[in-house]
């Protein structure tokens, strides 16, 4: 059962957030990265943006405590009014490249990497395995190089969308390669979306 009607609720009357959702929903496998997820323990969204990821996960199992981390004020400040009625649910206003990460079960990074700064990649990676529990998932939703004619559509709506920021996009076998270097197991699945451009699931696991 889709839980695209129940997490649409959650932004009804924040006009922001009721047209940014289905958009969102469209282009990002969210329930696909959501069954990844583990069912219990503590899961960070990072880049939660407007928090449509941390918002299914928290709903799809009250066992979990889901936390949304995004370094924009007014998308943080959307996502802790939802959260007042989700229990499981909190959002912090943190920049990812200057906190450290508690240890947890799961992590989400949905088109993330490509809007930090390239420099900084290595570093975030290297966090993020450390806050990876034994026996704890990442998926990582990212735009793949190699993907010649979606990589392009997407660096053009990347264009379209954030005109002022650098992109850089992996080519999936070296991402793969450095997270398995970082202690990760790693399967890619490659997602066909009706929006025009790519989308890459690498499925890590510790």
């Amino acid at each position: 059962m889709s839980y695209f009607w129940k997490v649409l609720a959650h932004y009804r009357g924040q006009l922001h957030g009721t047209l940014y959702m289905p958009l969102r929903w469209v282009i990002n496998p969210f329930e696909k990265i959501d069954s990844y997820m583990p069912n219990s323990g503590t899961i960070l969204d990072l880049g939660c943006g407007e928090g449509v990821m941390a918002v299914l996960m928290a709903l799809s199992s009250s066992k979990r405590q889901v936390i949304g981390i995004d370094n924009n004020r007014e998308k943080i400040q959307l996502g802790k009014s939802i959260a007042t009625k989700i229990p499981n649910l909190s959002f912090r206003l943190q920049d990812i490249l200057k906190t450290k990460l508690e240890k947890v079960d799961g992590l989400v990074l949905s088109d993330f990497l490509h809007h930090t700064p390239v420099a900084q990649h290595q570093n975030i990676l290297k966090k993020i395995a450390r806050s990876t529990k034994k026996g704890g998932i990442v998926v990582i939703k990212e735009v793949d190089s190699s993907e010649f004619l979606r990589s392009k559509l997407a660096r053009f709506w990347d264009l379209i969308f954030y005109p002022r920021e650098k992109t850089h996009y992996w080519d999936s076998k070296s991402l793969s390669k450095t997270l398995k270097k970082l202690g990760f197991s790693v399967e890619i699945k490659r997602e066909t979306r009706f929006f025009p451009s790519s989308t890459t699931l690498f499925i890590c696991r510790k």
